[in-house]
């Protein structure tokens, strides 16, 4: 059974609170040598039932329904199976279910693991090259109440310069959802660059952290892991999408699942890939045109030969040598487009906070139109190197009062396991993210009929929020 939390305002958050009342899922069977991972994809009329009752008919091991392309991600026996569902008039397609990696240069050379106490305050160059520093002296606007949604390996949620920016999340490798942290260390390094506030300071200190745990401990995931985080990041009014990794090919099911993701409003930014120097070796999902793809530079402004080379570069951060936050509460220096991603995230993540909400293809028109031509190749650098100062020195224009908004900024807990009769205690921070003073009722509801049980009246002015519990 799983308890969900749902505001009046039509903000569904699934809190995934599990109660500990039936018994465990059988174990997969053993997977055999000639197994295959697929993506089925289905007509638009086909429902889930449907697809279930077709994938087993051909002999399939469900792994995960894809609502977002209207698929089901499946380990399949044999290809002659394949062969059998692609005959089927209800479905469109079976694609690979195609592997993922992070994306970081020498990651398991020797790098000093630094404490906190070790490392005093710092903001790290990259930080300072993109002039993120000037950005916030300049507006005040430091990326506050906008969502950055980290889709990696997780994030250490109690690290002490992340702790108060990490608002929450999922995983989306095989197991129980609510162990989102972070067991290699790539996702802290990457969230940290982005909004770190601490004895480390990231380009967005002020924004919210929510970690995507689509790569396991090796660094590694699958496409069907990142379509499914894709749909939790729409479905949870996330604005800004890093992804700092990627896959040597592209198949239709992962474009399409990014063209629905940037269609639905929210910012993608993706590294570029570390396959350089050659041309067209951009990995996907940068590649895709949906999305602001980021090439990494030095701080000497150079572009490093590993950086990927491409028409589909869009601009470039800093990502050589790259000093963060990382597992273990502490800090390390590494290398990659993966490193450079965050600092556009971050950017981004700025703009929106000053001049609200808007999609990939605006955003990435304000960050290539401001950036900083490095002399280089476009192959190589796209635009230029992001700079967050220019991109907030645009004057925004005048707008309307945005009505009052509500969203669940924080829910704690997030994820927990109960037994039937024990008590708990939920509290939710609540956001009116509008101008308008707004009215909102919040209603704390459990069980698949979702039985209301208790709810809570709210006033707030605009950009205000309030601590709401239950008991």
């Amino acid at each position: 059974m799983v308890m969900r939390y749902l505001m009046k305002t039509s903000i569904l958050i699934a809190a995934g609170i599990l109660m500990c009342v039936s018994a465990g899922a059988a174990a997969p069977a053993g997977r055999g040598s000639a197994e295959i991972r697929r993506i089925v994809v289905f007509e638009e009329t086909v429902e889930l039932a449907r697809q279930l009752q077709l994938v087993r008919g051909a002999g399939a091991r469900e792994l995960r329904p894809l609502q977002l392309i209207n698929a089901v991600a499946v380990m399949l026996p044999d290809v002659a199976s394949q062969r059998a569902l692609e005959a089927l008039a209800d479905v469109v397609r079976v694609d690979r279910d195609l592997d993922i990696h992070a994306q970081t240069i020498d990651l398991e050379a020797v790098h000093e693991i630094m404490s906190a106490e070790s490392l005093g305050m710092e903001i790290p160059w990259g930080v300072e090259r993109v002039r993120a520093p000037t950005a916030w002296e300049n507006t005040g606007v430091t990326g506050e109440y906008v969502k950055v949604v980290v889709m990696d390996t997780g994030i250490q949620r109690d690290h002490p310069d992340l702790q108060e920016a990490v608002m929450g999340g999922r995983s989306f490798l095989r197991g129980s959802p609510h162990l989102w942290d972070d067991d290699h260390g790539h996702g802290t390094h990457v969230a940290g660059s982005a909004a770190a506030y601490g004895d480390l300071v990231g380009v967005a200190p002020g924004a919210y952290l929510y970690a995507a745990k689509v790569l396991d401990k090796n660094g590694s995931g699958t496409l069907s892991g990142l379509i499914d985080a894709l749909q939790w990041s729409i479905d949870q009014s996330m604005q800004v999408v890093n992804m700092s990794l990627g896959a040597s090919d592209g198949n239709q099911s992962f474009h399409d699942a990014i063209k629905a993701t940037h269609e639905a409003g929210l910012v993608l930014v993706a590294s570029a890939g570390n396959s350089g120097p050659g041309d067209n070796t951009v990995t996907y999902p940068a590649a895709y045109p949906e999305t602001i793809a980021v090439a990494a530079s030095d701080s000497n402004d150079n572009i490093p030969s590993w950086s990927s080379r491409g028409e589909e570069v869009d601009i470039t951060a800093p990502g050589v040598g790259i000093k963060s936050t990382w597992i273990g509460s502490g800090y390390r220096t590494l290398s990659g487009t993966s490193m450079a991603a965050p600092h556009v995230s971050g950017v981004a993540a700025l703009v929106i906070a000053r001049d609200g909400m808007m999609d990939t293809v605006e955003m990435r028109a304000r960050l290539t139109t401001t950036a900083e031509d490095l002399g280089h190749d476009s192959t190589a650098q796209g635009a230029g190197l992001v700079r967050a100062d220019w991109a907030l020195s645009v004057e925004a224009e005048p707008t309307d009062p945005e009505p009052a908004f509500f969203a669940v900024a924080n829910l704690d807990p997030a994820e927990t396991a109960l037994t039937p009769g024990e008590a708990f205690t939920v509290k939710a921070e609540i956001v009116n993210t509008g101008d308008q003073a707004g009215e909102t009722v919040v209603a704390f509801q459990i069980g698949a009929d979702e039985s209301t049980l208790q709810t809570q009246s709210l006033e707030l002015a605009g950009g205000a929020g309030a601590l709401v519990v239950f008991e």
